[in-house]
């Protein structure tokens, strides 16, 4: 990944760590189950999410193809930028009932913080709305990584 990357500054040990945590992940949600209960969505959905908050650059999806904007008052690349920041906090929907588990996300991009909606839909990040976040939102945001 260093070399096909170009990003030299990573350290391989570093990279080698992160990619074991995917497997720490998938271990946790099989490990106590059958092969018959194991939900392969939700598997590759936490794992994704995984490697997305410790390779954003190589796991973000920048460059997923159209993504659907609930609203446009944030550009589709700002919205991104906001997926792929590491700092992010992130919940479950509670409010949402029905099809896709929705995802909350708090972010930065272009030094501005966003609250974006998503959902995964065929193993890519729908966005479903995004916007500048609320004074609230931002104080959560500067709190959690102050």
């Amino acid at each position: 990944m260093i070399a096909s990357t170009g990003e030299t500054h990573l350290d391989a040990e570093g990279v080698t760590l992160g990619l074991i945590g995917v497997l720490e992940v998938l271990w946790q949600g099989f490990a106590f189950q059958n092969e018959a209960e194991i939900d392969r969505a939700a598997a590759r959905r936490a794992s994704m999410a995984y490697l997305r908050s410790v390779f954003p650059r190589q796991f973000g999806n920048a460059g997923a193809g159209p993504v659907a904007i609930g609203t446009q008052q944030v550009s589709f690349a700002r919205a991104a930028g906001a997926l792929a920041d590491t700092c992010a906090l992130e919940w479950t929907d509670p409010g949402h009932d029905g099809g896709a588990a929705r995802t909350i996300l708090i972010g930065k991009a272009d030094n501005e913080v966003l609250t974006i909606v998503y959902e995964w839909r065929d193993e890519r990040a729908r966005i479903v709305s995004a916007r500048k976040a609320t004074d609230y939102e931002a104080q959560l945001y500067s709190a959690a990584n102050a």
